[in-house]
């Protein structure tokens, strides 16, 4: 089951019932007090902080893969091969320029680069066409997953409030942690926000990305998408930024959006150049 944890039942005597008038107590076995997660925190924040990283990679790789593709490196038509064909031909004809036959075949292996890189071209072009709607559908998903954490949130305080144990929410709220974490570059903590009467802590989800607030209890900042229109290499693409205050929004180091922003606009540094 997807999000399940562990759950432990904690358990008491029941107090004893007299019988015969008192003389002799008879014990009524056991009763619940509690049904505990197994679940350590730390162990949560070390998994979402590998996600991350692990959602960069995943989605690198699988563009990568595009983008090899597109190249058909390594295969016989890819530009290796097309561009050994080329210099062959120049050569052959270098030795005998009159050679009628070594220009026709000259003109061909030309014709086969041009048709190359325009083939490439075009298809590059596709592609980062395509991972500029992969950011617009990462916002979408990362805007849906916050909402429903802060809900959760909002929804296991009162459980918490009221002496429920919200075991279930709590899976539930994780397992959507999981989902944002490999999205975007998160940090997740633990809030104390009251006391139960019995002096048990009441917690709530904190979630922030490059030091901004995602979540807070039960608030959820949105963020919105909207088109580049500066005259830059994003011309046209889209940005990203907080919709309440229009700042630009940073996925952080990690995350699949962190690797869609570097793909599209090749700003991954000298060891991915992206599409561009």
């Amino acid at each position: 089951t997807t999000g399940y944890s562990r759950q432990v039942v904690n358990q008491s005597a029941t107090g004893p019932s007299a019988v015969y008038s008192g003389r002799l107590y008879v014990g009524a076995g056991a009763q619940v007090d509690s049904v505990l997660r197994v679940r350590d925190f730390r162990l949560d924040q070390k998994y979402w902080q590998e996600n991350s990283s692990l959602g960069k990679w995943e989605t690198q790789a699988s563009y990568l893969q595009e983008i090899e593709s597109i190249l058909g490196e390594p295969s016989s038509n890819g530009f290796t091969t097309t561009m050994d064909e080329f210099y062959a031909a120049l050569e052959t004809l270098s030795t005998n320029p009159s050679d009628s036959a070594a220009r026709t075949s000259l003109q061909q292996a030309g014709t086969a680069v041009a048709a190359y890189l325009n083939d490439a071209s075009q298809r590059l072009t596709q592609l980062r066409s395509d991972v500029n709607i992969d950011v617009k559908t990462a916002v979408t998903q990362i805007n849906s997953y916050t909402q429903q954490i802060a809900d959760l949130n909002r929804q296991i305080t009162a459980a918490t409030a009221a002496g429920s144990a919200a075991n279930e929410l709590k899976d539930q709220r994780d397992a959507l942690v999981d989902e944002l974490a490999k999205l975007a570059d998160i940090q997740v903590s633990e809030i104390v926000t009251g006391t139960q009467p019995d002096g048990t802590e009441i917690k709530t989800l904190s979630i922030t990305v490059d030091g901004s607030t995602l979540v807070y209890g039960n608030k959820a900042r949105q963020l919105e998408t909207y088109t580049i229109t500066d005259g830059s290499a994003q011309d046209g693409l889209y940005g990203i930024r907080w919709a309440d205050t229009g700042a630009a929004f940073d996925p952080g180091d990690n995350g699949s959006l962190k690797a869609l922003l570097d793909m599209r606009d090749g700003a991954g540094g000298s060891d991915s150049k992206g599409i561009p």
